[in-house]
């Protein structure tokens, strides 16, 4: 048996693997079946939904405010992807078999970044829709302490038109994973990795080459340690859509066994 560990995409909870805002679905009822699951929320996802104007009309915008918990506190430690990695495996080494990391968005840098650290407890990672590549991430410094994140935390609690802390916030949590998850990554996978990607046709911007070329990149330093399942049209969250959702985990069944 193994541990699937989660890790959700930027900003939301743990509970998007349950259900989006309209619908319920199944997607973890049967991974539970291939092996036992934990599941990781970034306090700072928190932070910025949790204070986020609840009055939105934004339906996606507001299920992620629902879904979000109040945070008590914010430091470096909270954007901070090694760090985060190292309190969840405090919580997961008991566990006597084999950890399989799936991280969504960018939540795959948190998955890639645990195997690496921990490669003796991992057998496998399992990547959703999370280019490895830096395209689309800011590179502008946006350093800080532990002091200034403090002071930021209780501006955004004590302020009602907080959207300017909050989208300060977002840049620095940004900056920090780019430094500590993005900016680092050579492209040598730890241990053998599933791939989920999407495709768009027609495909209106780079996308569709930038995920070619950063596949090719892949295969190329790792040869057959590396799989792509790839979908086309689907949405950032393909688990949420019954033929991907049937089809990622019998993908993923196969790769475990």
């Amino acid at each position: 048996m193994v541990l699937f560990i989660l890790f959700p995409g930027n900003g939301v909870s743990k509970h998007i693997w349950y259900k989006d805002n309209t619908r319920k679905v199944n997607f973890l009822q049967k991974l539970r079946k291939i092996g036992e699951v934990y599941i990781f929320t970034p306090n700072i996802y928190n932070v910025i939904y949790y204070y986020q104007n609840k009055k939105t009309s934004d339906k996606e915008l507001l299920s992620y405010i629902k879904m979000s918990n109040k945070p008590v506190s914010l430091s470096l430690d909270d954007i901070d992807i090694d760090k985060q990695c190292k309190i969840i495996y405090k919580k997961v080494k008991s566990y006597k078999g084999k950890f399989i990391p799936i991280g969504h968005s960018v939540g795959g840098w948190f998955a890639m970044h645990f195997t690496k650290l921990y490669q003796t407890r991992c057998y496998k990672t399992i990547i959703i829709e999370s280019p490895t590549s830096d395209f689309g991430w800011t590179t502008t410094k946006y350093e800080t302490t532990n002091k200034e994140l403090k002071i930021l935390f209780e501006k955004i609690k004590n302020n009602k038109d907080n959207i300017k802390y909050l989208k300060k916030i977002k840049k620095i949590r940004d900056y920090y994973y780019y430094k500590n998850g993005v900016k680092k990554f050579n492209g040598i996978l730890s241990k053998p990795t599933l791939f989920f990607d999407t495709f768009y046709i027609p495909d209106k911007s780079k996308w569709n080459q930038n995920i070619l070329e950063y596949q090719e990149k892949l295969y190329k330093k790792n040869g057959g340690k590396v799989s792509f399942i790839n979908f086309t049209n689907t949405n950032h969250f393909p688990w949420f859509i019954s033929k991907y959702n049937n089809e990622m985990i019998k993908q993923i069944k196969c790769f475990v066994e």
